[in-house]
Order: structure tokens, then C-alpha cells, then sequence
């Protein structure tokens, strides 16, 4: 069971292309904090990405633009 509240999230990344998911929040945290802490990858759910439609995806965020 995915722990947090759902936010939903537009990811463009680095190469144009742009990620449509949600990303799981704990309470009192926000999407900047996820972003931004150590880990190297954040992970969507129910993702619309490259054609491809609700798929969970891993995405290293060395290659997120915005």
C-alpha cells in the first residue's frame, strides 16, 4: 500500500519530454522536498509519458528540467 497523500505532477525533463503523474506525499512535506532531497530518483504513478499511459515510472532527476 503507497503511504501519503497523492499530488498531481507535469515533469519536463531535460531531452523535452514531459511526465504527467502523481508523485506520493507524506503529511506536512511537499513536492520541492522530494525533489530536492538526497535520493537520485523520484517515482510517478499513474504516469502519461512517450505515448505511454498510467505506467509507474522511475525518473532520475539529473535529468529533470522543471
Amino acid at each position: 500500500m503507497l503511504e501519503g497523500t497523492p499530488k498531481p505532477v507535469i515533469i519536463k525533463m531535460v531531452d523535452g519530454t514531459k511526465a504527467r503523474g502523481f508523485i506520493f506525499i507524506y503529511e506536512g512535506k511537499r513536492i520541492s522536498d522530494i525533489i530536492k532531497n538526497a535520493d537520485k530518483f523520484v517515482v510517478l504513478y499513474n504516469t502519461s509519458i512517450a505515448g505511454f499511459r498510467d505506467k509507474t515510472v522511475i525518473l532520475n532527476k539529473a535529468q529533470i528540467l522543471s
